[in-house]
């Protein structure tokens, strides 16, 4: 029997969401709270939070499904893209790209992404 991933879809919605309005609008001092330095990167991560705030809609969207080939799209497709996030996280806090607050980000990015490829694997 396959048990539904509601959970992890909410937690992502809610975890996203938040994220992706904040990207979109503060993106100064968002950036500020992750300690990457600005410079012009406001745009880049209002197109950031935009992406990041249709993810968390997804999930949460796709928080009611059942099994079937539509879930298992989403679940696979959320854990390249968090697994994708893990590795670009990880290797900017480990070249000191941001500072230690990014550690925060490959522990979610590696949680999510073990989480959806988890239930991928059972859909």
């Amino acid at each position: 029997m396959f048990a539904r991933p509601r959970w992890l879809m909410l937690l992502s919605a809610a975890l996203a969401i938040p994220y992706g309005v904040a990207c979109l609008v503060a993106p100064e001092w968002w950036m500020g709270v992750w300690e990457i330095p600005v410079a012009s990167g406001a745009l880049l991560a209002r197109m950031y939070g935009g992406q990041v705030l249709g993810f968390g809609v997804l999930s949460l969207l796709a928080s009611g499904l059942d099994a079937g080939d539509g879930l298992r799209a989403i679940l696979r497709g959320f854990c390249f893209v968090d697994a994708v996030s893990f590795g670009l996280a990880l290797w900017a806090v480990t070249t000191g790209q941001v500072g230690a607050s990014g550690w925060i980000d490959v522990a979610g990015f590696f949680a999510l992404s073990s989480g959806f490829g988890y239930y991928a694997l059972r859909a």
